[in-house]
């Protein structure tokens, strides 16, 4: 197989990449997805800057429902999360493994009220309790999507805001997280030819 190339994600190609991840899995032949992106926080034990490597996601946005039911997990590839955790411990990272939020509304989804409206005053408290490290908009449809079409997927992104420290660094550790990605890539491929030439899949 082929591992595609991490690209930061923006806002403006939400939709449009995963519609690419499928011509990439059934036309192009790639069977690894790694998100290195962005996130924010709502935990005391986070900072701005920190990295989170998923290990499974909370699948709270609208369009993996369209491919399977809510009850279905979306899981990390190990062989994908276990570079990044390496990588990570490698440069002596503040980094954190755990579950990650997806959602679809930055605003009223993660608690943020508008013009006075919050239809679910208690969500940041439910999923904190829950043990939820980060939040962000992508994750889980690239692992959902990676685990249903029989590819590897992954996550790896750094804190850059925190609502309980109201800090904000919108490029603090991106550094980070791009660096523990590709050195993490560049393992599993070395893996992934040990593997092809031992004759294991």
């Amino acid at each position: 197989g082929r591992i595609l190339p991490p690209q930061l994600q923006r806002e403006a190609c939400y939709l449009g990449k995963f519609y690419t991840a499928e011509e990439l899995m059934q036309y192009g032949g790639v069977d690894t997805f790694l998100r290195i992106g962005t996130s924010g926080t709502q935990r005391p034990d986070l900072n701005v800057g920190d990295i989170v490597i998923t290990s499974g996601a909370v699948r709270d946005e609208g369009l993996t429902k369209e491919y399977i039911d809510a009850c279905y997990p979306a899981i990390a590839s190990y062989e994908l999360m276990l570079p990044m955790i390496e990588s990570a411990q490698a440069r002596s990272l503040r980094y954190h493994v755990g579950i990650t939020r997806s959602n679809d509304a930055i605003y009223c989804g993660q608690g943020r009220p508008v013009m006075g409206y919050l239809p679910n005053e208690g969500v940041v408290e439910h999923w904190v309790n829950a043990g939820v490290l980060n939040v962000e908009r992508e994750t889980a449809a690239i692992l959902t999507l990676a685990q249903l079409f029989h590819a590897r997927g992954g996550s790896i992104c750094t804190v850059c805001n925190s609502s309980i420290t109201q800090k904000v660094g919108v490029s603090q550790g991106i550094d980070d997280a791009i660096a523990v990605g590709l050195e993490g890539l560049a393992l599993l491929a070395r893996r992934d030819a040990e593997k092809e030439r031992a004759g294991q899949k």
